[in-house]
């Protein structure tokens, strides 16, 4: 066991997006009880929020303490969709998030106020840091390793999204790739190997490259933490074994890194909503519900939420679909009708609402079947879970992360969807995918099904997580690294 003398501090830093601050708060979570405290540096318009949703449960209070940046960002920043959204988040967090990266104490600074205790209050005082020992941010953002490796600070990234993305992070230059407009880019007869990089996404694409390193260049990081673990894609391996040998040792596979099915606090609107899912899925029978969510940043176009609503009715099983309030006026009247109710009886045939606890939906023997846009932690939740899923794609990683998923014969793609798509989704064709997918066709025989395929997948997941598996053994040799 650690002595408590032995104890490390690090700060995570993250961007205001929950699809970010998930796996970092995961790993942050994780750490505790390895002896490190953690400082989580996120944006003011988000730090409340990861307590509302249940990101810091009481029992890992004492160890991680939020450090609020007061950027002035408005609270739904994380639904802007313009490519260059990366950059919009970053620029106001550029003074805020400095001013604690340039000033912060470390562990090794004779100048260091250990006296110092954590910043309890979450108001963001410097004065209030612990002497720091590393940092740990979001592999989006470019501040924290060129300010850590100009004072000789430790900084590891931690790859958030698809690691299919990885080999084309070290491996094209994009300052030598043409550019392309952002309507090109969001053109799904395509969507897997765009024709270029999106004017908007150019600046961001060449300061992420820096940090990597590409060419003769040197990364400015101290190792590169990816959600995802050995063995999840054979063809991934094949591709990572060409990378430069120093690229390689870099790479530390721990995922997945998901959020637990814990309750949430007891008080709030979100708690008092999760619960009521809870009780309405225990009633349905198991392996009947069908679960849909596109996310919280982007949705399909208002008359595709139609015909995805009818197909709903049509096919006449239970589900929950996860969408915003301003979204649900465009679904079937039918559906709003009941939906306005669906609280007020037991035998509700559907819900939908605003927002949702999606691990522990997933986690339900309830589900069947989840319709996902397929984002980087939707897809490792649908591998965990063994869901399989109907993919339903708009934008950046998710046609490359669902291909992934059909690839392993756990889900059906519905083709040539994104946020600009021309293309008229069919009734017919969404139940067709969802008939696939559930099994639910006349004669589908369950060791050919896309259930089966996910339940297998969900087996190598749990495999890389046991006690010898693949992911912690990388996280113990992470762990040496860390405290080196």
């Amino acid at each position: 066991m650690v002595a408590e003398t032995d104890r490390k501090h690090a700060l995570f830093v993250g961007p205001p997006m929950f699809g970010h601050i998930t796996p970092l708060m995961e790993l942050a979570k994780k750490l505790t009880t390895h002896n490190f405290h953690i400082t989580f540096a996120v944006s003011a318009a988000k730090a409340e929020e990861i307590v509302d949703r249940g990101y810091l449960p009481e029992r890992f209070r004492s160890s991680i303490d939020i450090y609020p940046l007061h950027d002035g960002l408005p609270s739904d920043i994380d639904t802007h969709t313009d490519t260059s959204h990366f950059e919009e988040m970053q620029a106001p967090m550029e003074a805020p998030l400095g001013e604690l990266l340039e000033n912060m104490p470390t562990s090794w600074d004779e100048n260091a106020a250990l006296k110092n205790g954590p910043d309890r209050n979450g108001k963001g005082s410097l004065s209030n840091i612990l002497p720091v020992d590393l940092v740990v941010c979001c592999a989006t953002m470019y501040q924290p390793p060129t300010v850590c490796s100009q004072r000789g600070i430790p900084c590891f990234l931690v790859h958030t999204g698809s690691p299919f993305f990885l080999s084309m992070m070290r491996g094209l230059d994009f300052r030598l790739l043409p550019t392309i407009t952002d309507e090109a880019y969001s053109d799904p007869t395509a969507p897997s190997k765009p024709a270029g990089i999106p004017i908007g996404m150019l600046d961001h694409f060449v300061k992420l490259q820096t940090i990597y390193g590409v060419g003769d260049t040197s990364p400015l990081h101290s190792g590169i933490i990816a959600n995802g673990f050995d063995g999840m894609d054979p063809e991934l391996w094949k591709v990572l074994e060409n990378m430069p040998k120093d690229f390689i040792h870099s790479l530390h596979f721990i995922g997945p890194m998901l959020q637990a099915e814990d309750k949430l606090p007891a008080t709030g609107k979100k708690a008092i909503l999760a619960e009521k899912v809870a009780e309405w899925l225990d009633r349905q029978e198991n392996g009947s519900v069908i679960y849909l969510s596109f996310g919280s940043m982007v949705f399909p176009q208002p008359h595709e939420l139609l015909t995805l609503g009818r197909a709903l009715l049509a096919l006449g099983k239970p589900f929950i679909f996860s969408l915003r309030a301003e979204q649900q006026v465009h679904l079937p009247e039918i559906i709003q009708e009941k939906t306005a109710e669906q609280f007020e009886t037991p035998y509700a045939p559907y819900l939908v609402i605003p927002w949702a606890q999606q691990q522990r939906i997933l986690a339900h023997p309830a589900t069947k079947v989840f319709l996902s846009h397929c984002g980087w932690n939707s897809t490792l939740e649908a591998l965990w879970y063994g869901k399989p899923v109907v993919a339903w794609t708009l934008f950046a990683d998710q046609p490359i992360n669902a291909d992934y998923l059909v690839d392993l014969g756990m889900a059906v793609r519905i083709q040539l969807t994104s946020l600009r798509t021309t293309k008229v989704t069919t009734e017919a064709e969404l139940l067709s995918a969802f008939n696939k997918v559930g099994g639910w066709s006349a004669g589908a025989r369950d060791d050919e099904s896309c259930f089966e395929k996910a339940q297998q997948m969900a087996l190598k997941a749990k495999q890389a997580m046991a006690p010898n598996g693949s992911s912690v053994k990388n996280f113990q040799k992470l762990l040496t690294l860390f405290r080196s």
